[in-house]
């Protein structure tokens, strides 16, 4: 229903850059604290919302969607991982010791390259491409969700280490996916044009 309004405004002329992102901001909080109110999972409404959202949006519509999300990140994610900053249990990690390095590696490595990987064959556009399912696999930050349920698993068991833990593996996550986004985009883009070059001289010499 929102999603028509929505298109309907916006066909009308009534709706800009401007007014399109109170409204989606807007939409996210009340299906947040409307769902929260009824003891609901809140993120998971706001992730059902923008998905029946999404699916009323036109092509024409699609690139101001885009510019939404850069400023909806803007608006939230940073504020969030700047208090992130301030609430880094840093002693709690020192005394994990070892584990301290382990858990991060261990759950960066096997979170989703092996399902990536065993998933391959099933799905056509990584069928047969092993540096793109690595990259896929590789690609997938942990962030302000992991957050919230490890501040509410905290409140309501009284577990310290459901937050010392989930809040390492963010940090780690944040800073690795961080450091290698540009050197593997480079090297991806890199390897992509040197692959169709090779495909474009097949077709030539064929």
């Amino acid at each position: 229903m929102l999603s028509y309004l929505f298109k309907k405004a916006h066909q009308a002329g009534f709706m800009n850059l401007k007014t399109i992102l109170p409204f989606s901001l807007a939409v996210a909080l009340f299906l947040l604290a409307g769902f929260s109110a009824i003891k609901m999972n809140g993120i998971i409404a706001v992730f059902a919302g923008s998905l029946a959202f999404a699916q009323d949006i036109t092509a024409s519509e699609e690139l101001e969607e885009k510019h939404i999300q850069e400023s909806m990140e803007r608006l939230t994610t940073t504020p969030v991982f700047f208090i992130l900053g301030l609430m880094l249990p840093w002693q709690e990690w020192f005394s994990l010791g070892w584990k301290a390095i382990a858990i991060p590696i261990l759950i960066l490595l096997f979170r989703r390259i092996p399902g990536i990987l065993l998933l391959m064959p099933f799905l056509p556009k990584l069928k047969n491409k092993i540096y793109s399912s690595l990259l896929v696999g590789w690609f997938g930050p942990i962030g302000v969700a992991s957050l919230y349920y490890a501040i509410s698993m905290t409140e309501k068991s009284g577990m310290e280490d459901a937050w010392v833990i989930p809040s390492l593996i963010v940090f780690a996550s944040t800073v690795v996916h961080g450091l290698t986004s540009i050197p593997f985009e480079k090297l991806y883009y890199n390897k992509g044009s040197r692959a169709n070059e090779l495909e474009n001289e097949d077709r030539n010499l064929d």
